[in-house]
């Protein structure tokens, strides 16, 4: 096999392995952010234009999330975008690992892994709707309008005790 074939079939398999394998996808993160510089990490940002990190648009969620990865599970939201955005570094991580583990690896490989994957769009998690009285009222509210009223609820009460004028009821029902 040519060096240039190698390198072609080595992106495929890389890049399915991000895809698919979630090793692979923390290794992948980890070592494009150790790509980046001290300073591109903490202020998790591109000053340098080096063909190594993040590039300025994924700098700032993906330093954010490589900074996390080994303390909390991603969302599944925040694992699409990650191996989404990985795609794109694939060179970065074939130029720091062991060719030859990865030719090893790629023969005992089934011929799935070489495929190119198509990331499915994580499901979007329905709105919570709250009943605003748990007492058999079937009217559903959002979390926001479930506040909202109760802070208007508790604003008309406090009014009525005459511990608030109609002023600082204005006020408090405006959220200042």
């Amino acid at each position: 096999m040519t060096k240039k074939q190698f390198k072609t079939q080595a992106k495929s398999y890389i890049q399915n392995q991000i895809a698919t394998n979630m090793a692979w996808t923390t290794k992948a993160l980890l070592t494009v952010f150790a790509n980046q510089t001290a300073d591109e990490q903490r202020a998790e940002t591109t000053n340098l234009h080096n063909r190594k990190g993040f590039t300025a648009t994924d700098a700032k969620f993906m330093c954010n999330v490589a900074k996390k990865v080994n303390r909390f599970a991603l969302t599944e939201r925040q694992l699409f975008t990650v191996r989404k955005k990985l795609m794109k570094y694939w060179k970065q991580v074939f130029n720091v690992c062991d060719h030859a583990k990865l030719a090893l690896q790629m023969d005992s490989a089934t011929p799935e892994s070489f495929r190119p994957v198509t990331l499915a769009t994580p499901v979007s998690q329905p709105k919570r709707s709250f009943n605003r009285y748990s007492s058999g009222n079937n009217n559903n509210y959002t979390y926001r309008q479930q506040c909202d009223a109760d802070r208007f609820d508790y604003v008309n009460e406090r009014l009525r005790n005459g511990s608030i004028d109609e002023t600082q009821a204005a006020e408090m029902r405006m959220g200042a």
